[in-house]
């Protein structure tokens, strides 16, 4: 809760501090667990906003390790989508696609609608930086769906990336 608290609060060192130590704790319970997992997800996050995606890349893909060995379906969808936005953050448009081609369908499976959106969004923007852009419009116009239908404050990002496919 700390680390959260310090993540709203936009100190990402101190975040970052206080998630390490929880993913400690909860190893000392259990070294593979899901919430060793939901931990290194929460570190990876602030990392990835701190600007350390080396950081952000290692315990995103710990925490996807772990997610598969314990079956945590629902970490593995999410944790998928998180690295698919790490790649589109460092405009590695081909590698966003291809693991935006597998978030997907984990999210579809577990049936998490604003992860389905979330990916949606992310394969066509993957897709529509790579000139694909009518590859690109039905995941947009899916995502921006979802999105409405959530009432969802990504919607605005959503709309931005189903422009970008209709330019």
């Amino acid at each position: 809760m700390r680390g959260l608290a310090h993540k709203l609060a936009k100190n990402y060192p101190a975040a970052i501090t206080a998630q390490r130590e929880a993913v400690a704790l909860w190893r000392t319970v259990d070294r593979e667990s899901k919430n060793v997992a939901i931990g290194l997800n929460d570190l990876a996050g602030s990392e990835r906003i701190s600007g350390d995606l080396k950081g952000a890349e290692r315990d995103y893909r710990e925490a996807l390790r772990i997610a598969l060995a314990v079956g945590y379906d629902e970490g593995v969808a999410y944790i998928t989508g998180n690295l698919v936005a790490l790649a589109l953050d460092r405009a590695d448009w081909p590698n966003a696609e291809v693991l935006a081609h597998q978030a997907l369908p984990l999210a579809e499976k577990i049936g998490r609608q604003e992860l389905i959106a979330g990916d949606c969004n992310r394969l066509a923007i993957a897709l529509v930086r790579q000139g694909k852009k009518a590859e690109a419009l039905p995941h947009a116009q899916r995502s921006v769906e979802i999105f409405t239908r959530l009432g969802s404050p990504f919607l605005a990002e959503a709309r931005k990336t189903l422009a970008e496919c209709e330019s």
